[in-house]
């Protein structure tokens, strides 16, 4: 629920947070939840990010896997041993965009109902092009785009090549906010290859708060390549990270919110 607020003191930070934290967190609820061929989630189109991905009429395809193949026949085969695999043509609804879009995933039937009404569900896995998770800015250079947006189609089935992916784009970010990728060395003199994290600290001269979130997303992005991996939560994570920080730095909402702030303010005393 929305509450009334006075504009004083309060920084552009908190006031942006208050204004448009839902629409900056990502939905996740929307992503990975199954559905039926009738009820295909609102997906927004990563790339006019406004129209929304639609099922292409007649393309939703089905077939049992092989287990289910073999099995379906015998005498104890039940409903819910049916496993299914899928594909089809998505385009977007936006008349001046119309991309189109291929999705796999996979499927199970479930009884519903007091007359056991089999209802056929599907979870997708790999989207391509993918759909926009959240709306990169336009400013943002290609580099990060792009592997962003590769992320944006795996996550689903392969959450820690996405966080790869996503760690990818940390380190184009700081190439293109031209932090030095080596250093001479106190200790030998000699020219040596700073890490990620070493990268990422020597941001923090320019923009501490900022360095702090992409710190924590190339955690996320360094327990990819270890033994426990990650879950798709942790992807939605750092996501969340990363969209505030592409929008601190590409969209700059915030300095747009203090520059209106410090005028109304200045034009009320």
């Amino acid at each position: 629920m929305w509450q009334y607020i006075t504009v004083n003191s309060m920084d552009s930070f908190h006031l942006l947070t208050l204004l448009s934290l839902k629409n900056m967190l990502i939905n996740r609820e929307l992503w990975g939840k199954r559905f039926t061929k009738n009820n295909f989630p609102n997906w927004t189109c990563s790339k006019c990010n406004t129209g929304f991905f639609k099922i292409v009429n007649d393309t939703f395809q089905v077939a049992c896997d092989g287990t289910t193949e073999i099995y379906k026949f015998r005498d104890n085969f039940q409903t819910h041993h049916y496993y299914l695999r899928f594909c089809a043509f998505l385009r977007c609804n936006n008349n001046e965009c119309k991309e189109s879009a291929v999705i796999t995933g996979r499927g199970n039937v479930v009884e519903e109902g007091y007359d056991y009404k089999q209802v056929e569900y599907y979870k997708p896995e790999y989207c391509h092009p993918p759909p926009a998770i959240f709306k990169i800015p336009e400013k943002t250079p290609k580099d990060i785009t792009d592997a962003i947006l590769q992320s944006f189609s795996i996550f689903l089935s392969q959450p820690n090549c996405a966080g790869n992916k996503i760690r990818t784009s940390i380190e184009k970010l700081m190439d293109f906010q031209k932090i030095n990728k080596t250093s001479i060395s106190k200790k030998t003199s000699k020219r040596v290859k700073l890490t990620l994290h070493d990268r990422i600290i020597a941001y923090g001269k320019k923009n501490e708060k900022l360095s702090e979130n992409i710190l924590a997303i190339k955690w996320i992005g360094n327990s990819a390549s270890h033994t426990q991996g990650l879950e798709i939560e942790d992807i939605f994570d750092a996501y969340d990270l990363l969209n505030h920080v592409l929008n601190e730095i590409y969209d700059n909402r915030a300095r747009h919110i203090a520059k209106i702030t410090k005028a109304r303010n200045i034009r009320k005393k």
